[in-house]
Order: C-alpha cells, then sequence, then structure tokens
C-alpha cells in the first residue's frame, strides 16, 4: 500500500464526491477496501487520507484557505496583486500540469507530516516541491485534505463502516486509527481486544432523549435506574497517571485542554494517592463561585474553558462515571459497578473535585419527586442511568435517558413573540428576531431563534414574509446589539409560538433577558400582529435579581410521565350556542384554564348557568337527550361528553383532565379511533389501574355482551 500512488486515493476521492446516492458511494468504498485487503500494510497509509478529521497521529496544520494561498503565490513567485494571485485567493487552484505525479502515499503522507508539524518556512519549501509535481486533482484533494474538510458525502462513521461493521465503534473505545487498521490487517477487529487505554481519548456516551410519557413504560422494566441532576457544564475526561502525575483533560471533542487547567491539575494532583496507579473519569468541568458555595451555569456567561481563575470563581471537576483504572478497562462493566468504584477510590474536595450524588429511582413517584426536586434546585434537568449499562462510547442510547422541563408539555410558560427581522441563507429564512409589544406600540427585540421548524415550514414563513422585508429598521421596532440582516414590516409580521428552558442575562438584544436553547413550537399566522406577548408579562418571568431565569410555571406530576396522550378535536361550535354569564363569578380553579365548554344540557338537578359558572378548543357538555343535542347526535359532528364527568372534574380539582369512552356520548370517527389505541371494546384501559366499581361495570358488560 505504501507503494500506491497518491493518484489512485484521488481518483476514489473524485469518484465518490461525484456520486449522487449515498449507497453507490459506499460501495466505490468498499470496491477499493476489497481491492486492497490482502496488502501487507493495508489501511492506514489510505485510510488516513480518506478520513484525515479521525487522525489523531497527525495534528492540524494550522493553515488556513487564505495562508495555503499565501504559500502558493510566493512557490509561483507571482505578484500579490496579479490576475493570477488574485484567483489563486479566491479559488486555491495555481497553474499546474495536468499529467498525473509517480507520487507514492508514503511521499504524500510525509508531506503531510511536515506541513502538520515544521516551521512556516520549511512547509512553503515542501509546498514548493509538490507543486511542481502533483497535477490539479492531486493538488485538490492534498489541499482538502490539509483543511481536513473532504465533503464526500460520507460521514467518518459511515467510511468506518465500510471498512468493517464494527470498526466506528471500535474507534471510539480508543480513537486510534491506526490501532484499528492494524487490528483489522490481523483480523481481530472485536471488543475483546479494545478497551479503553491511558491518555487516548475515549468517545463519551450520551444522554438520549425520549417522551416524558414514556418514563413511566420506562420505569416499569424490571432493571432499576439511578437519577442524577443534569449538570450545566462542559463535559470533559480526566486521564490520570500517578507516574510523574501527569494529567490529560480532553473536552468532549478529543481537544486537549490541559495546559488551560495547569492549576485545577496541581490541585488534583494533590487529591489523586493512596492506590489510584492511573485511571480514566467522566465528568463535567463547572465553575465553582467560594461565596456562594454553588456552581455558576453556562446561562451566567462564564465559560469554564477560558476561565481566569480568582479568589471567587475557579473551575471544578465533577465525576459521574470511571472508565479505566490500575491499567484495567471498565466499560464493559456495570453502571453499578463503575459508580461503587468511583465510590470506592475518591472523595469530594469542596470546589476542586465532586462526586455527583446519585438516587436510586423504582417508580414514577419517585421519578416525580426527584424531578421537582431539581426544579427547585434550578437544575438544568436530571439524568436516568440504567444500573445495568455498560458504557456505550460515541452512542446515543437509551441506557441513559435526559428530560428537561421544556420537553414537558405545560410545564413551561410558552411564549408568543412576533418576528421583527430575519438572517437569510440561499434566499431562505436561517433565524427569526422576534420581540415583545409595550404600552405605547413599540417592539422590544428579546432574542433569536432558529430550531423547531421543518424544512417546508421555513418555506412557508419565507415566502409570506419575504414581500414585507424593509433594509431600514422600522420606528417602532428597538433592538440591542445584534441585528438582523433585514427588517420586516411590523404589522404584516406573524406571531410564533416558541419554548426556551429558562431566561439569561445578555447584553446582545433590547431586552436585559434573553432566551436560552429557543426553539419555536408553532406558527400563529391565526393571531393579529398585535396579540403577541406584552413587554410587562415578559418582564415578570425575570422579576428576581438572578443572572438565570426559570419559567417554568409548575410542579410536575405522574401523569406528566405515564401513558399515552391524545388530543380531543378542537372543532368550536357555532355562535348560537355560546351565551354569557351576566353575574361575576369566583374563580376557585384554573383546572380548566385551557378549555373552552359548550354546554348543550343540564341533569335534572343542574341548571345551564350553574354549569357555565365551572369552566369559563371546546369541549361539548350534555346531560339530558334534548332535541338540540338529538340533531348534534346525528350529525356525528362533534365530541359530546356527559354532564357527570364535568362535575367529577369539578369536584375533583387537583386530578389531572383525561377522558375514556364512558364519558362520552358522542365521538367523531377521529377520536373513535384514537379510543381505541388505550381502551378495549369493554372500555378497559390498557395503561391505567382500575378500581373495584370499574371492574364490576366491566365484567357486566362482558356479560351483557355473551348473552
Amino acid at each position: 500500500m505504501h507503494e500506491t500512488n497518491f493518484i489512485l486515493i484521488c481518483e476514489i476521492l473524485e469518484k465518490i464526491q461525484e456520486s449522487k446516492s449515498i449507497q453507490r458511494k459506499e460501495n466505490i468504498l468498499k470496491e477499493f477496501i476489497l481491492k486492497f485487503s490482502g496488502e501487507k500494510y493495508y489501511t492506514y497509509p489510505a485510510i488516513r487520507l480518506l478520513i484525515p478529521i479521525l487522525d489523531s497521529d497527525r495534528p492540524k496544520s494550522g493553515l488556513a484557505v487564505n495562508s495555503i494561498a499565501k504559500i502558493y503565490i510566493k512557490s509561483l513567485q507571482l505578484s500579490n496583486k496579479s490576475i493570477d494571485a488574485q484567483k489563486i485567493f479566491l479559488i486555491t487552484k495555481p497553474r499546474i500540469s495536468i499529467k498525473q505525479s509517480e507520487c507514492t502515499l508514503e511521499e504524500i503522507n510525509k508531506f503531510l507530516d511536515i506541513v502538520c508539524n515544521s516551521s512556516r518556512k520549511d512547509v512553503e519549501f515542501e509546498f514548493k516541491k509538490f507543486i511542481e509535481k502533483l497535477s490539479s486533482l492531486e493538488q485538490k484533494w492534498i489541499l482538502n485534505i490539509i483543511l481536513k474538510k473532504l465533503d464526500l458525502g460520507l460521514s467518518a462513521e459511515k467510511i468506518l463502516n465500510t471498512i468493517h461493521p464494527n470498526a466506528s465503534e471500535f474507534y471510539n473505545r480508543k480513537t486510534d486509527l491506526k490501532f484499528l487498521c492494524d487490528q483489522f490487517n490481523k483480523g481481530k477487529l472485536n471488543f475483546g481486544v479494545c478497551g479503553t487505554s491511558l491518555f487516548n481519548f475515549v468517545k463519551p456516551m450520551l444522554c438520549q432523549r425520549v417522551d416524558s410519557k414514556k418514563i413511566n413504560e420506562i420505569l416499569s422494566k424490571n432493571d432499576e435506574f439511578w437519577a442524577e441532576e443534569k449538570m450545566d457544564g462542559e463535559r470533559f475526561q480526566l486521564h490520570y497517571q500517578k507516574l510523574n502525575s501527569k494529567f490529560i483533560l480532553f473536552s468532549r471533542k478529543g481537544i486537549d485542554y490541559s495546559q488551560k487547567f495547569f492549576k485545577t491539575i496541581e490541585i488534583l494532583s494533590k487529591l489523586f494517592k493512596g492506590n489510584i496507579e492511573n485511571c480514566i473519569l467522566d465528568g463535567e468541568m463547572m465553575v465553582w463561585n467560594s461565596q456562594s458555595k454553588t456552581f455558576k451555569v453556562k446561562g451566567e456567561f462564564i465559560d469554564v474553558k477560558n476561565l481566569v481563575s480568582s479568589n471567587i470563581n475557579n473551575p471544578c471537576f465533577v465525576c459521574f462515571d470511571i472508565l479505566y483504572i490500575n491499567n484495567k478497562s471498565l466499560i464493559d462493566l456495570s453502571y453499578s459497578d463503575r459508580l461503587q468504584l468511583v465510590k470506592e477510590h475518591f472523595k469530594t474536595s469542596l470546589g476542586q473535585f465532586h462526586i455527583l450524588n446519585q438516587s436510586k429511582i423504582r417508580n414514577v413517584s419517585e421519578f416525580t419527586s426527584y424531578f421537582n426536586k431539581s426544579l427547585e434546585n434550578n437544575c438544568e434537568g436530571i439524568v436516568l442511568k440504567q444500573v445495568s449499562s455498560t458504557y456505550k462510547p460515541g452512542q446515543r442510547v437509551n441506557d441513559w435517558i435526559k428530560i428537561k422541563p421544556d420537553y414537558i408539555d405545560g410545564l413551561i410558560t410558552d411564549l408568543d413573540v412576533l418576528i421583527m427581522g430575519v438572517n437569510t441563507r440561499s434566499n431562505y429564512i436561517e433565524s427569526f428576531y422576534v420581540g415583545v409589544l409595550d404600552e405605547k406600540g413599540t417592539l422590544h427585540c428579546i432574542g433569536k431563534v432558529s430550531s423547531g421548524l421543518s424544512e417546508s415550514k421555513k418555506k412557508y414563513l419565507t415566502n409570506k414574509l419575504k414581500p414585507f422585508y424593509m433594509v431600514k429598521k422600522p420606528s417602532n421596532a428597538e433592538f440591542g446589539n445584534e441585528k438582523p440582516y433585514m427588517y420586516l414590516n411590523i404589522k404584516k409580521s406573524i406571531i410564533l409560538q416558541i419554548r426556551a428552558s429558562e431566561l439569561v442575562l445578555s447584553d446582545s438584544f433590547k431586552t436585559p433577558y434573553t432566551l436560552r436553547f429557543p426553539r419555536i413550537d408553532s406558527i400563529r399566522d391565526d393571531k393579529e400582529w398585535d396579540s403577541c406577548l406584552k413587554l410587562s408579562d415578559f418582564e415578570h418571568l425575570y422579576q428576581s435579581l438572578s443572572s438565570v431565569a426559570k419559567i417554568h410555571k409548575r410542579k410536575t406530576c405522574d401523569e406528566d410521565f405515564s401513558g399515552k396522550s391524545f388530543k380531543v378535536n378542537k372543532e368550536k361550535l357555532m355562535n348560537p350556542y355560546q351565551t354569557v354569564i351576566s353575574h361575576p363569578t369566583e374563580v376557585l380553579s384554573e383546572k380548566f384554564a385551557d378549555l373552552n365548554f359548550c354546554i348543550l344540557s343540564p341533569t335534572k338537578n343542574h341548571t345551564v348557568s350553574e354549569a357555565k359558572e365551572i369552566p369559563l378548543k371546546c369541549i361539548c357538555i350534555a346531560g339530558e337527550l334534548t332535541p338540540k343535542v338529538k340533531s348534534l347526535l346525528n350529525l356525528r359532528k362533534y365530541n359530546i361528553i356527559c354532564f357527570d364527568w364535568l362535575l367529577r372534574q369539578y369536584n375533583n380539582p387537583k386530578t389531572t383532565i383525561k377522558i375514556s369512552p364512558k364519558d362520552l356520548i358522542c365521538s367523531t370517527s377521529e377520536l373513535t379511533e384514537q379510543m381505541k389505541e388505550y381502551y378495549d371494546e369493554f372500555c378497559d384501559s390498557f395503561d391505567d389501574f382500575i378500581s373495584e366499581n370499574e371492574l364490576k361495570e366491566i365484567l357486566i358488560n362482558i356479560n351483557s355482551n355473551e348473552e
């Protein structure tokens, strides 16, 4: 393979890049790998050129496109102001031979080693030699390899798995491309020979996001879970060797930050003693405030990676897992065994090294209680980890799951905000600047949002808003330091319903607080522009003097994490059925705050007026089968619920609103089909426990059907 000419690799790369189909790209790569699979040296000299982003043996060159262009201009002895030089700056493509070279992979790899490890003068000298040798196609790909941007339309993971089905997972354990290729040559690409190893970065295991309604289902499995608070810092991996007290701190992407944390390393070297010869710890680097004895969060705009240590704020490593200890890889051990090893070998040192506390969770009630405590502690969220789970480097699986407040419907305050301006890319809107309205009719920008919308919805908004783009800022719009590419005619704009995890201090926008992790929930083009959120209501959300304002509006309950949910048809009835209560009513509960009711008829013991004082989305309620009710039953266009259901909800204000088939007098075909997913033909729920009386009713129904 060392003697293989570089042009062969270039031709393969060119074919892959030009192919439109992913399958075709993979097939080209497979053919190439099979062709050379019997060679002694096989993959490494070539694979490191195919996936330069994963080549940890060769550091980044430090050369950007402009730097390379300047080297070309100097090597070709061109004037900086010449037309040819300007073309090089624009396209970085010099005047070169169209003939292919005889350069081998060995020569190319030596050249790349010099580029990445030598002085600028040596780099320029080597460039000049290779400019004279390489063809245009070879130079195109050598430059892409130096920049580590091949743009093949294939991810590094797909390229690895084309080599072998286990290759990507194998690489994640050790991030050593040469070791992977060597093991493949020996036919030993199995996990028995690849645990973790000291000072080789291990790709961190990631948490999976799940639907909050599935928590009960997950906890109902036989395995137990540990719960821990989700830390709001920077993921780091700590490698330690007792000999010479050597430490390396890798970021989530495998970048060595040891030099920036040299003071923290000095402190840790005094803590890591006893029988610990070496170890790899997984955790988060947090900012510890010695005055408040608490951790700072990202929303307070303190970057732990660039923190200047002081008497008040200092880095603190929070450990939540161990991957290696005393020359033994631990990633194939269960989480509970790894956790036990952490507690046996390490101790918390306040503000310097912390071990994250866990609580065992056995059911949804314990989970709800733990989650609400985390809300009270202003945590970002919580993480559930399966007790028996092994450590899966680089994978995002259900063994570890994360739950944040903004994942739960109805827990976070949704904000109806108006689009004030946009940033565009390729003629489509990329991000939206949104604002709230003050009492004088002026809009105040509160932040920028880009996630949450499908491409089709972005296209829809682009087409709707494009006619109303403005170059000049409207007089009734106020922005902060950050401004959009295009402003909008406010009165022609559209409201977005957005959701964010919290509000944080910022000087980028007009309001002192902005949105953290905002995403668009829905487009509210059914609303007028001036019905957006008012400035006073937005200010109410951050009344405290805290630099981070949480915007969840209630505690969670077991129902937030249990069963499946469905939505009742929202079709509204015609105005003739709507009447006004002429006298004031007392607010006893906000249980029905998001619902509208149409009282078709009461029962014999209650009047319509009494019923209308209970609620104040449309749900039709019927007691007596009056002519009006019967006519609607015949239409079968509306979901009509019995009056007893409304009374039960009113008498039990703390229970969650739920509708079962036995509560329905009439239902649309859509709701009937939805009900079949949750109830059998005898109205027995697939998810909920039933009382003794309910069981008797079901048995009576079964007997009557059999008769």
